[in-house]
């Protein structure tokens, strides 16, 4: 009695249009709560996990939207079915899957989205949505039962026709396009469109499956077909009993057509089949009877030809110029009316450049041969090619420039120009230098150009500062004990050069620490040390020199040095 009274309620309320909601609420899964609010007919299903249940069916009549939250994973089998009143619905992401008659007979529904998640549609899930027009579909969708989306039925319950004109995939709109989930999952698709007398042109975009299976058979007011460059197969029945066909191009990559493929195409009047077609099943075109000219690009005649079902003494076979002997003498092919060359025909042939822009582009009659533009430049690099033939052009072709990237030599000279290493590397790259070099009474300073970014040929020279910088330990002691060590640097200068002579070393002169500590060149001299002389002036600062066993002393102001018991002033 209570839900009796419950249920006239929500009909007064619906009738009268109060603004006092009555809700109506409970579990639908073990972490899943709905509830009805009658002032806007929203249903809202919030938690997380399965629909289990479907308590709100009695109310089915007075839901006009629903709201699902994210969270829900599945919709149980007709779990909206009958909700008469509900004109859209958005399945949030968290779905996965939809099951049998979930949304049928919804009359008034007009669109439906489906969240980027779901995998799977059961069967008939949107039977009977008479006014559907628009559904929104996601890539990660990889099956839709039997009939999902049709609308009518025959007398022995196959499906004849669908609502929905508008179908929108990954977010791009097609009137009737196919779109498809995975080659894997062929056969949850097998017949989605059987038997649908409301498709009549059919363009297959290229990122369908392999193989097509009965998805179109009986498509009665399907005139025209486009088959995408990736399709492999046409399986048996695809396009059976599509009486009103009239046009088909089977492309290149098409390698097998089933048996009964185009049974009872009765209005197809020419076929062009692409040059990859190896066989053709049995039976593939009987009662085809009105094709006329068949058009065959495979240089080798496809098997199965002899039971194909084409009409031959009435139809005229064009093939590669080249191929119609092999034709001619093939069984059922020789039974052709006539087997004629391939008008020629222009392809489009564009020359592209590393980057995509166009270099040029032409129309080159079938057999020709393109001509190529002035060959491209791009910095740092040198043009070697094309990365394809174009002297017999039978397609279109983008052909594009290829490069390989240029070497430069790079040599790192001392300061003598001997060579400290020499390198290779590419354009625009970095070169390695050697490690530091060394020169007596210098130091390194670096090179003298950066070789960071090699755009050419380079001869890279170390620079010095002249001096050296060499590292000592002074120690002070007082009996023997230390009191004082450090590590000082010194910046030590070149020795003048003294003709005749080559410097030896540095030499402390005075030993005691004042206020300064003379140190003095050595040299060795050149020639015999006996025949020396006993004094030298050095023309560097014009010191006197004492000369002693081959080594000069230089002599500074009033200081006395001994020699073989001889003093010098």
């Amino acid at each position: 009695m209570k839900q009796k009274l419950l249920t006239l309620f929500l009909v007064l309320a619906a009738s009268i249009g109060i603004t006092n909601a009555a809700i109506v609420n409970g579990t639908c899964g073990d972490n899943l709560a709905w509830s009805l609010n009658t002032r806007d007919s929203t249903l809202t299903i919030e938690g997380s996990g399965e629909m289990t249940t479907r308590p709100w069916s009695e109310y089915a009549a007075y839901i006009a939207h629903v709201n699902l939250n994210e969270g829900l994973t599945s919709i149980i089998s007709y779990a909206f079915q009958n909700c008469i009143n509900l004109m859209s619905v958005s399945i949030p992401g968290t779905v996965s899957s939809i099951y049998w008659g979930a949304f049928a007979e919804c009359t008034k529904l007009t669109s439906v989205f489906l969240g980027e998640g779901i995998v799977n549609i059961d069967g008939c899930v949107f039977s009977g949505c008479i006014h559907l027009k628009t559904v929104t579909i996601p890539k990660s969708l990889s099956s839709i039962g039997v009939s999902a989306f049709k609308t009518n039925y025959d007398s022995n319950y196959m499906p004849t026709q669908y609502s929905i004109r508008n179908v929108y995939y990954n977010g791009s709109l097609e009137d009737w396009c196919l779109k498809s989930w995975g080659t894997d999952n062929v056969a949850y698709i097998y017949s989605l469109f059987i038997n649908d007398i409301s498709v009549t042109d059919l363009i297959i975009p290229n990122d369908i499956i392999s193989s097509l299976g009965r998805q179109f058979r009986g498509c009665t007011s399907l005139i025209s077909v486009t088959i995408p460059e990736d399709l492999t197969r046409i399986n048996d029945e695809a396009f059976a009993n599509c009486s009103n066909l009239n046009s088909i191009f089977i492309s290149n990559s098409v390698t097998d057509i089933g048996k009964y493929a185009f049974v009872n195409c009765n209005s197809l009047t020419e076929m062009t089949i692409g040059y990859g077609i190896i066989n053709i099943g049995e039976n593939a075109f009987t009662n085809c009877n009105n094709i006329t000219s068949l058009t065959i690009g495979a240089s080798n005649p496809p098997s199965g030809g002899a039971n194909c079902g084409i009409n031959a003494t009435n139809c005229t076979l064009y093939v590669p110029a080249t191929a119609i002997e092999t034709y001619a003498n093939s069984v059922w092919w020789e039974d052709f009316k006539e087997i004629i060359a391939i008008p020629a025909q222009n392809s489009m042939v564009t020359f592209k450049d590393w980057d995509g822009t166009v270099l040029s582009s032409e129309e080159v009659e079938e057999g020709s041969a393109a001509i190529a533009p002035t060959d491209p430049t791009r910095e740092g690099y040198t043009f070697i090619g094309w990365d394809q033939d174009f002297s017999n052009i039978t397609e279109s072709l983008i052909v594009t420039a290829q490069y390989k990237i240029n070497r430069y030599s790079v040599q790192f000279l001392d300061w003598d120009n001997s060579v400290l290493k020499a390198d290779s590397v590419d354009w625009n790259t970095a070169a390695i230098a050697p490690a530091d070099p060394t020169r007596e009474g210098y130091d390194f300073v670096g090179w003298d150009k950066t070789f960071d970014h090699v755009t050419e040929n380079m001869i890279v020279s170390a620079t010095y500062e002249e001096g050296q910088s060499m590292q000592y330990h002074l120690t002070f002691v007082n009996n023997d004990d230390e009191i004082f060590d450090q590590v000082i640097t010194v910046k030590v200068p070149a020795a003048p050069i003294i003709p005749g002579f080559t410097f030896v070393n540095w030499q402390i002169a005075e030993k005691d620490f004042v206020d300064s500590i003379i140190v003095e060149a050595i040299y060795s001299y050149n020639g015999d040390a006996t025949s020396a002389p006993s004094v030298a002036v050095n023309p560097a600062n014009s010191a006197q020199k004492l000369i002693r066993e081959g080594n000069v002393y230089i002599l500074r102001g009033n200081a006395t040095y001994s020699t073989a018991g001889m003093k010098v002033e």
